[in-house]
């Protein structure tokens, strides 16, 4: 569009012609202003397919693309500090360094214990290799045996008495019947059977005491048999679980303090606190000589080669952002111009507020943007390509009515129009048609119909408040 000129100057030229036409005279005819008003000066731009946006711009903040609270694996007392706030550091450089002097010494102690414990299960293995071979078992199993033995002997021997005995018994009592019966007959005297009758009481008592003596042996031989068969069922085996758990015992108190020494030599690893990260220091809390404990952060590293900037967007375009979408993100406080960020994350619930969190990355290789730092993101709420673009003030309203005036570069034509897309400066119009020119300044001096000459500065031009279309 021909930069708009100021009307004026126009409209005095006008006159100076008329003034001319009258024949060299100085004096304005009275009725100049009516002529001059009957052909009206104008600006006049061209329809040409351009592009309209408007956009609604939301306000936020940068943040690190990644912050760590740096924590120690170790409690102990801090021997070196090496960064401080500021300082720019890379994954893995070492940040503080604890004093391993008292794990050293811990160390020490429990490799003593680890010997200790060795040499117990050295005994513990020896006793149960002794039970394994027999050891004193063996002597046990022996004098049992031998017990069995002699015991079966005393029930042979028994055995043999009481045989005898009942042997003598019957004889006895043979002779003791007949004898009661030559009592009853008359045949002996009482004095006589009485001997007899002693004799057999006699010999019916030893008979009875060998009887006693031999269940006695049996007895005794049954125990001694069920003692030795205990002993080899289950004396022998407890002894060697006995000895087993003796060996089980001692290997877990080894393997116990195994573990504990090994950690306390893996602790050795930890005594040097690494930064997790690429980034910069923004936090430490922590002096030589302080005591660090493990899971507390005696730093924070933040990474800034990416920030990153949170906008909480209304429901109005939600849907017409995407992740992956770039977008133009004005930081004033380091950039004249937008700078270009991408869509990382698009919350798809809204919050309390009805908002929808939206995350934008931008790169900052340079590191000018620091985090905390006002971010104004615009997103798009509608757009219009190949349509008819003018500055908001060429439409003229009236009431309900909303025209502009277009020119054949001599008359001007009132033309109705329809508005589009509206960014507050150009808006877009449909009912003009591409080539047409419009007139953008002095409409309001015009009339349907009306004279109009076009007036422009040929050195200067801009193109429109929309843009001229890519």
């Amino acid at each position: 569009m021909k930069k708009k000129t100021k009307l004026i100057p126009a409209l005095m030229a006008v006159l100076m012609l008329l003034s001319g036409c009258s024949g060299g005279k100085e004096e304005v005819p009275e009725d100049a202003e009516q002529i001059a008003a009957a052909v009206t000066p104008v600006e006049v731009m061209e329809a040409v397919p351009a592009k309209i946006e408007k956009t609604l711009t939301y306000v936020g903040k940068v943040a690190a693309n990644d912050t760590v609270n740096v924590t120690s694996k170790l409690s102990g007392q801090v021997k070196e500090v090496y960064v401080n706030v500021g300082d720019t550091v890379k994954k893995g450089q070492v940040l503080l360094l604890i004093d391993d002097k008292d794990i050293r010494d811990q160390i020490a102690a429990s490799e003593a214990q680890l010997r200790v414990a060795e040499a117990g299960v050295a005994s513990a293995r020896a006793s149960l290799a002794q039970v394994s071979a027999g050891g004193q078992t063996a002597t046990q199993r022996v004098t049992m045996e031998t017990a069995v033995k002699n015991a079966q002997i005393n029930v042979d021997n028994t055995k043999i008495n009481m045989e005898n005995a009942q042997n003598a018994f019957n004889d006895t009592e043979k002779k003791y019947n007949d004898y009661k019966t030559m009592l009853n007959a008359g045949v002996i005297t009482q004095k006589d059977f009485d001997a007899v009758e002693l004799g057999y009481t006699q010999s019916k008592n030893a008979l009875d005491q060998t009887q006693l003596a031999y269940n006695s042996a049996v007895a005794t031989l049954n125990q001694a048999q069920q003692s030795l068969k205990l002993f080899n069922e289950k004396t022998l085996d407890d002894t060697a679980t006995t000895a087993k758990n003796g060996v089980a015992s001692a290997e877990a108190s080894r393997d116990s303090i195994q573990t504990s020494l090994n950690t306390l030599k893996s602790n050795l690893n930890y005594i040097k606190v690494t930064s997790p990260i690429d980034g910069v220091i923004t936090s430490r809390n922590i002096e030589p000589t302080n005591m660090v404990s493990a899971g507390v952060s005696p730093f924070v590293v933040a990474d800034t080669s990416k920030v990153t900037v949170d906008v909480e967007v209304s429901e109005r375009i939600i849907n017409s952002v995407n992740i992956g979408q770039t977008i133009g993100v004005n930081i004033n406080a380091v950039y004249d111009a937008p700078v270009n960020g991408v869509i990382r994350t698009i919350n798809p619930t809204a919050g309390n507020s009805g908002s929808f969190t939206v995350k934008i990355e931008l790169d900052n290789k340079d590191g000018k943007l620091k985090p905390g730092m006002i971010a104004h993101v615009s997103f798009v709420e509608t757009s219009a390509e190949n349509v008819v673009v003018v500055p908001r003030d060429t439409v003229i309203e009236d009431g309900g009515e909303k025209y502009v005036y277009v020119t054949d570069g001599k008359k001007a034509e009132k033309r109705d129009v329809v508005l589009g897309v509206d960014d507050g400066a150009s808006v877009e119009i449909s009912g003009v048609e591409f080539g047409e020119q419009i007139i953008v300044s002095g409409q309001n001096y015009v009339t349907d119909g009306g004279a109009i000459t076009i007036t422009a500065d040929e050195e200067e031009t801009s193109e429109t408040a929309a843009g001229k279309e890519e």
